[in-house]
């Protein structure tokens, strides 16, 4: 599978989608979640999430469904709400030789009815990926019960900060905000989001702000650096430089530059 420099861009999802690893190994992250993908696996996304391949060894390869039109809302299962919220906090998981085997099927039959000019292609389309969704929940509800998927305070915090930062990214970034917005002291934030990924919560709002800042150079190519600074709300477009080139190893001209 061949991949271009920009494939490895965040870049804003338009629709949803899954993919299935057929050989080899990738990592790939999806709203913040890294994503560690190899044969048999199923990696599923909805629109406007913000995606990026980080590596992929050379004999990678994936069979991947984008339906037209997103049927997502359309399918009816108990507890829709907590079903879609759990796959967005775990959009990879494993599929087993037989559930692998009856999805490459359908996704096979799904690209055949795609390319031919069947008289009915979009209605049996439509219906197809309404059945594929209707699989993919029922292996995400077979595979990993909601109930056994509660969890800690610190998790729980955690994904309460993200959501947070992901809110209000472009105006507030000190710590001390989202620690008064979760009724916790900012030390005690600091730790928490530490513990449970690794990395400092200045990292993710800094890695929040640059992944926007990434994708808006590379798909807003009407918008000058000064445009990008402002909706961002650097105080100017020095500023916004220095902390895109200190984060990034270069300037925002330079990345737009070679994004094409």
């Amino acid at each position: 599978m061949e991949f271009t420099e920009s494939d490895y861009l965040p870049h804003e999802l338009n629709t949803g989608g899954f993919c299935i690893c057929l050989r080899g190994k990738s990592r790939v992250t999806l709203n913040q979640h890294r994503c560690y993908i190899q044969k048999g696996d199923l990696c599923v996304f909805f629109p406007r999430m913000l995606m990026q391949l980080d590596d992929h060894s050379d004999d990678f390869e994936a069979y991947c469904i984008v339906p037209e039109i997103d049927v997502t809302r359309e399918v009816q299962v108990p507890s829709a709400t907590s079903l879609f919220l759990y796959i967005k906090d775990h959009p990879c998981i494993s599929l087993d030789d037989t559930t692998f085997r009856r999805m490459l099927k359908y996704c096979r039959m799904f690209s055949e009815f795609e390319r031919n000019g069947h008289p009915y292609r979009d209605q049996i389309t439509l219906h197809m990926s309404m059945m594929l969704y209707y699989e993919i929940f029922h292996i995400y509800q077979h595979g990993k019960p909601l109930a056994m998927s509660a969890q800690t305070r610190q998790e729980s915090m955690f994904r309460e900060f993200l959501f947070l930062v992901s809110q209000h990214y472009v105006r507030e970034r000190e710590i001390g905000y989202y620690a008064d917005q979760i009724c916790v002291t900012p030390k005690y934030l600091s730790s928490v989001v530490r513990t449970v990924s690794g990395n400092s919560a200045a990292w993710w709002i800094n890695q929040t702000v640059i992944m926007h800042a990434k994708n808006l150079l590379k798909t807003n190519h009407q918008l000058t650096i000064q445009q990008i600074s402002d909706k961002l709300n650097f105080p100017n477009p020095s500023f916004f430089g220095q902390y895109f080139k200190r984060r990034v190893g270069m300037t925002p001209k330079e990345f737009r530059r070679k994004a094409y």
